[in-house]
């Protein structure tokens, strides 16, 4: 089923690739090199790591991000993503960026397509999240996380112990509510994907979208972990 079938009908009518884009340069049987090769050649690159490159498509007058894979890793965190933000559910939580398209000719898609969001700092990301503004906030919230998941263990705080500890920095009982349903909405995505929630203290793996605070890098999840970690 294609990703666009689950989305809002915002997007039900958007492009994925640019139409000048030839669709088989980034078929299965071309190779890592030369897919990310021919993408670089048309679009600007923004970000990546070991394992994929992000890219800035404009798509009906705004940008959105393409990654695509640099090798097997790559692909492994794509079919990730894509479960993620094709999922009837998951896909509509707000603590996630939306998908436009993804590569459907591969079990492993080479490529996804979302919604682009703005950089955020540490500072923003507290911010958008009301956790503690020190940088005990995003310590705060995926500890708030862990436990809400049931990953709980004596050396962490449990919510009340966070939320007396936050009262103190100077939040309010307002910004308490706030930090405890984006708590539950991570909880709710950890739970589901086994997405690890170590990745979400840095905020290169959030984004700003419309005003909220969204998690832009979901491929990291307990299934693809041992690509990583083999042979350490």
């Amino acid at each position: 089923m294609r990703a666009k079938e689950f989305l809002n009908e915002s997007t039900i009518d958007e492009m994925a690739l640019p139409a000048d884009w030839d669709p088989t340069a980034l078929g299965h049987d071309k190779s890592f090199k030369s897919r990310l090769q021919y993408a670089l050649e048309r679009a600007p690159r923004i970000g990546g790591g070991s394992s994929r490159v992000a890219l800035i498509i404009p798509d009906q007058g705004r940008e959105t991000v393409l990654k695509i894979a640099k090798n097997r890793k790559g692909m492994a965190q794509n079919e990730a993503e894509v479960a993620i933000l094709t999922d009837g559910y998951l896909g509509r939580l707000d603590i996630v960026i939306p998908i436009i398209d993804y590569d459907q000719q591969n079990p492993q898609p080479t490529w996804l397509q979302t919604e682009k969001a703005n950089k955020v700092s540490d500072a923003k990301l507290r911010k958008l999240l009301h956790c503690d503004k020190t940088w005990m906030g995003m310590m705060y919230f995926t500890n708030a996380v862990r436990y809400t998941v049931g990953d709980r263990s004596p050396f962490q705080p449990d919510l009340p112990k966070i939320k007396e500890r936050m009262f103190q920095a100077g939040q309010t009982e307002q910004d308490w509510d706030t930090f405890i349903e984006y708590v539950n909405e991570v909880a709710t995505l950890v739970s589901s994907s086994g997405l690890l929630v170590d990745d979400l203290m840095a905020a290169s793996n959030w984004g700003e979208y419309k005003g909220r605070p969204v998690v832009i890098d979901l491929g990291y999840t307990e299934a693809v972990k041992p690509l990583y970690t083999k042979g350490r």
